[in-house]
Formats: C-alpha cells, sequence, structure tokens
C-alpha cells in the first residue's frame, strides 16, 4: 500500500505551474545567472525574477499615477492662468476700443480746428507748402506759425481731404 495522502500533495499539483524556455540555451543560461545569483534551484530564480518583475510594474504604475497627479495639477494651474490671461486681454481690448473712440473723436476736434482759409486755399487747385504759407500770410521766419500750418495739413492727410505727391498738397473730391 502506499503512503496516506497527507493533502500536500494535491496543493502542490495546485500551485504547480511549468515553464517551458524556447530552448535548452536558454534554459542553461537562465540556469548560470540563476547560480551565480546564488539560488539553490531554477525555480527559486524564477519566482524571485516574477515577483522582481511584478513590482517593477506596479512601481512604474504608481510612478505614472504621481505623473498624471502632477499633470492635473499643472493642467489646472494653466487653466487658471489662462483664464487670467482671458480676463487680462479682454479689459485690454476694452481700453484699446476706448482710445481708437478717443482718437476719432479727437481727430474730429482737430479736423473741425483746421482753418477754413486754409481749406478754401486748397480747394483752388495743388500748391506748394511755400505757396500756402504765402498765401495765407506766414513769414519764412515763422517758425510757430509754419508749425501751426504743417500740423493742420497733416490733419487733413491723415484723414483722406487732402493729398501729398512729394511737393504740391491738393484737396480730394
Amino acid at each position: 500500500m502506499g503512503r496516506k495522502n497527507e493533502g500536500k500533495t494535491e496543493t502542490i499539483k495546485a500551485r504547480r505551474t511549468p515553464v517551458y524556455p524556447p530552448d535548452m540555451e536558454t534554459k542553461n543560461k537562465w540556469k548560470k545567472v540563476a547560480k551565480k545569483q546564488g539560488y539553490s534551484s531554477l525555480s527559486s530564480f524564477i519566482l524571485d525574477a516574477i515577483e522582481f518583475y511584478i513590482e517593477q510594474i506596479e512601481s512604474n504604475r504608481l510612478e505614472r499615477v504621481r505623473d498624471m497627479d502632477k499633470i492635473e495639477k499643472n493642467n489646472e494651474e494653466l487653466q487658471k492662468e489662462l483664464e487670467d490671461l482671458q480676463m487680462l486681454v479682454s479689459g485690454l481690448e476694452y481700453d484699446l476700443d476706448l482710445c481708437r473712440k478717443n482718437k476719432k473723436r479727437t481727430k474730429k476736434a482737430a479736423v473741425e480746428s483746421i482753418d477754413s482759409e486754409l481749406v478754401s486755399i486748397l480747394k483752388r487747385g495743388p500748391c506748394s507748402t511755400g505757396e500756402i504759407l504765402a498765401l495765407l500770410g506766414i513769414r519764412m521766419d515763422d517758425s510757430e506759425g509754419k508749425a501751426d500750418v504743417t500740423r493742420q495739413l497733416h490733419l487733413l492727410l491723415d484723414s483722406g481731404l487732402v493729398k501729398y505727391s512729394g511737393k504740391m498738397w491738393m484737396w480730394v473730391k
């Protein structure tokens, strides 16, 4: 009669997981590494290798989770910064719109302040800056008078009421 089954054989059979290396060369390589590392059997080496691999997988998973947390935190910070910048841009666009409206009002007021005699001279036909100054009675040594006429001519030019060809000012019809 055989030995009485105490249950160990059944658990050993249930836990058994055969591993078949692809070839004898690989099996011999594993044995050498196991022996070099101080393992008494190839099975214990394979078990430790598998456990090490599982730990690496878990460690990598935890590292990825930490990386995802960092990415999410960074994303939240960037979203907040984007919102702040969008508010800033909105405020600057509002300020720019106000400046444009004020520029139009200022330009309109400046054009309205142009000397009517200058406009009538320009409407007669093309004339040079020197002719305009002479017709307005402004002497060549009157720098303030010349500057005022030049300012008015450039306002008319900016508003599109006159053209300047490089020598002559012309009223645009």
